[in-house]
């Protein structure tokens, strides 16, 4: 009865300890929509809020929509209604085809979201002044990010360690987005979202190694660079930023951080802006510090979540085991077969149709010369 009611609380815990999680994960979707409907494209385009609602899992579409709908909603001048009617006509598409295996997929969540965005900007008959190149292009970075968003949703850290190349892109992709919501607000003249690009980068970078920093600096360079035109010239500065600080990760956190911001201040000069240099390098340092001030716990979990998956180096041990069986097994084999030939050898030797004779001749075989073999 008692081990009864003990199974029972840890079931009930658990249950509770998963509606939690649950209800945690679907706030921060939540967030994550309101965050991606207010990351803007030079100033007016905020196509990312009805991405994200292309891209998530099934299971949060609703924690979604309703985040990138509220953001659109403050967002009404800069046409935030075209947006919001996208958002409903994802959606409803999804929900509609929720069972279908397809429609499950990362390629299909990006052509979701592109033609989703294009046919409701043609409907509404808006074009950017006439200009229908702005509107494919906008549709097509919509379908891109969808497609990033759904690959980074079905990352499941606790099931392998490391990443490969396709999901680290995505998720600094999804961060990335993340940092140009963020660089709306500023501190004293520093951008928000610049600040916190520096922890991505040198946490990317110091598990990631030279390759992975490298992907880090060049996504949130190209995505902070889209924001607004006089963010271009001092966001190129973190792809450099990036790969500097994975090459000098060997030698760890204090090198890599300084090799940072020794190429932020390099980068600035060499563009010819001094204005910028004492603002992105305080950006810098700042954003250094909160590297170094990440908890452990976080730290350890985004060391197996940023490592470089190794699932190659599994399957080469997993073969060298399979053949070191096999030859084990080989050579037992043979030595049983030796064996078998041995005593083949020894009864042809007696071979003989009478069962008695050839009694007598193993009694002569084995104890001949014995004085007791009488006995």
């Amino acid at each position: 009865m008692k081990a009864s009611t003990t199974a029972e609380l840890i079931k009930n815990k658990t249950l509770k300890n998963d509606k939690t999680v649950g209800a945690l994960l679907h706030l921060i979707t939540a967030i994550c929509g309101f965050l991606f409907s207010n990351a803007p494209i030079m100033n007016d385009f905020l196509p990312f809020g009805a991405a994200f609602t292309g891209g998530v899992k099934r299971k949060y579409i609703a924690a979604a929509a309703a985040g990138a709908v509220i953001g659109y909603i403050f967002n009404i001048s800069n046409g935030g209604f075209v947006y919001a009617a996208s958002v409903f006509a994802i959606t409803t598409i999804r929900i509609i085809l929720g069972g279908e295996r397809f429609a499950s997929t990362p390629l299909f969540s990006g052509l979701l979201s592109f033609f989703a965005a294009g046919i409701i900007r043609i409907a509404v008959g808006v074009s950017y002044g006439g200009v229908w190149v702005f509107a494919i292009t906008e549709s097509a970075l919509a379908g891109v990010t969808a497609y990033f968003v759904a690959i980074t949703y079905s990352i499941s850290p606790s099931e392998k360690s490391g990443t490969d190349i396709k999901e680290i892109s995505s998720l600094i992709f999804f961060a990335s987005i993340i940092l140009l919501s963020l660089s709306n607000f500023s501190i004293f003249g520093m951008s928000l979202g610049r600040i916190f690009a520096a922890p991505v980068i040198l946490t990317t970078a110091r598990y990631g190694k030279a390759s992975y920093g490298a992907v880090s600096g060049a996504i949130i360079s190209f995505i902070l660079a889209i924001t607004k035109t006089d963010y271009f010239i001092g966001s190129v500065t973190f792809a450099f930023s990036g790969l500097l600080s994975g090459i000098f990760s060997a030698i760890g956190s204090f090198g890599m951080t300084a090799a940072y911001l020794l190429t932020t201040i390099i980068s600035v000069i060499i563009i010819g802006q001094p204005d910028l240099l004492s603002v992105m390098f305080f950006e810098a340092l700042i954003g250094s510090g909160i590297f170094f001030l990440l908890p452990k716990s976080l730290v350890g979990y985004l060391g197996g979540l940023l490592s470089p998956a190794t699932e190659i180096s599994r399957l080469d041990s997993v073969k060298g085991s399979l053949i070191m069986r096999l030859e084990f097994a080989g050579g037992a084999l043979k030595d049983v077969y030796e064996t078998v030939e041995d005593v083949a050898k020894k009864l042809e030797k007696i071979n003989c149709p009478d069962f008695d004779k050839t009694l007598n001749k193993i009694e002569d075989e084995v104890c001949g010369g014995c004085s007791l073999r009488r006995h």
